[in-house]
């Protein structure tokens, strides 16, 4: 039998400053592991750490790196010199609540975890948060996978930032941009990107994180878990979000994925309920697991809707519902016209009964309706806008 081996590592000022926080690593030569680690020492200023561990666990060499300004270790890349390359962020963005500043860095290390040289990538003014995600495709260019920033005004003296999915191409020698694909979204206020891959069939680069936007005049917000992709040559080509409906209040972010032999993607994450008397009976936080296709749907044909296809006189949002029939989900695509991103759906058994009724708050997203209360039978879904049946559809529940 296989056995699985576990080593514990400790903050180099433990056990007077014991946080540490672990954010990527890297599998190197004869199955060694280089790990880089967010730790404070005694007077909490913040350190990024970085070893190397052999496969018995013992650590072969170990380097403290000191910060400007408050900054993380998001993400490690392997260099062709036998050094790393670290992903992080010069900011002041958290002992501040205005007039923020929050910069692209590089840091360079060699094999041996000695620091080389630190980059402040060339964004000028703007305001960019950690590098989250490193792609090397060439001796001078970085893929880079991070948000940028917009500093709103709440009141003379506090902002807040918005945030949205960021990736570009960065020829390091240069110091230069060679392309930029922005999603910027117009409803979405907090975009993290959290990972990053390059397509194995070289059309371009997928990334996935969280999208998090406060609803206008109500309480609570919206939260997905969103995928982007971007071409080799710098075009934005689509977005997908994603909820799962088994919780009125869930939050939900994917961390990271992986693609498998048919380009789908497999991603991981969480969705983040909170406790209340319709979830008392839940789990709070639960594990999420989800596969799309190479076009990041999770429904056949959702990368076909596009809004040239509305009837211009009157125009229908475009419902996708899959499986039909269903068993244990059913995932219901929506795209529609920015009047109609705000309705309500409604399922219905055929007596005209009510079983379901949930927000819709976006242009386009999937839906994923658990169905472990739905006996076998036929269901109807609508979707409504200020009172006003837009979209209907049947589906089949078969347990």
């Amino acid at each position: 039998m296989d056995s699985v081996n576990y080593y514990k590592f400790y903050s180099p000022f433990f056990p007077e400053a014991p946080f540490i926080l672990s954010r990527d690593f890297e599998i190197v030569e004869e199955n060694n592991i280089v790990v880089i680690s967010e730790i404070q020492d005694t007077n909490l200023n913040v350190k990024l750490y970085l070893f190397k561990m052999d496969p018995e666990g013992e650590i072969v060499w170990s380097n403290t790196l000191d910060a400007n300004s408050v900054f993380h270790g998001w993400d490690i890349e392997p260099t062709n010199d036998g050094g790393f390359i670290i992903g992080s962020v010069e900011t002041n963005a958290y002992d501040q609540v205005i007039n923020y500043r929050s910069k692209n860095l590089l840091i360079k290390v060699d094999s041996q975890g000695i620091e080389q040289n630190r980059t402040i990538l060339p964004w000028q003014d703007s305001l960019l948060s950690g590098v989250n995600a490193i792609i090397q495709i060439s001796e001078d260019n970085l893929i880079i996978g991070t948000s940028i920033g917009t500093e709103y005004p709440l009141f003379d003296d506090l902002s807040r930032l918005k945030w949205d999915p960021l990736i570009y191409n960065i020829n390091t020698s240069a110091n230069t941009i060679d392309w930029v694909v922005d999603f910027s979204q117009r409803r979405f206020f907090d975009n993290q990107l959290y990972t990053m891959l390059a397509c194995k069939d070289s059309s371009g680069y997928v990334a996935c994180g969280q999208g998090f936007d406060p609803r206008l005049g109500e309480i609570g917000s919206d939260n997905t878990g969103y995928i982007v992709k971007a071409s080799i040559n710098g075009d934005s080509l689509w977005r997908r979000d994603y909820t799962i409906l088994d919780s009125p209040s869930n939050r939900h972010v994917f961390y990271d994925m992986q693609e498998i032999q048919d380009g789908s993607l497999v991603l991981c994450g969480q969705a983040i309920g909170t406790l209340s008397t319709d979830t008392v009976d839940m789990p709070i936080q639960q594990g999420w697991l989800v596969k799309v296709d190479r076009h990041g749907c999770l429904v056949p044909g959702c990368h076909m809707s596009t809004v040239d296809t509305y009837d211009a006189i009157n125009p229908k949002p475009q419902l996708l519902l899959y499986p039909n029939p269903a068993s244990d989900f059913l995932n219901i695509f929506i795209r529609s016209t920015p009047e109609q991103s705000r309705g309500t759906f409604h399922i219905y058994d055929l007596s005209g009964k009510e079983l379901l009724q949930f927000q819709n708050n976006n242009l386009e997203i999937t839906h994923m309706i658990p169905l472990d209360r739905f006996v076998s039978g036929s269901y109807v879904l609508v979707y409504e806008v200020d009172g006003e049946i837009i979209g209907e559809e049947m589906f089949v529940v078969m347990k």
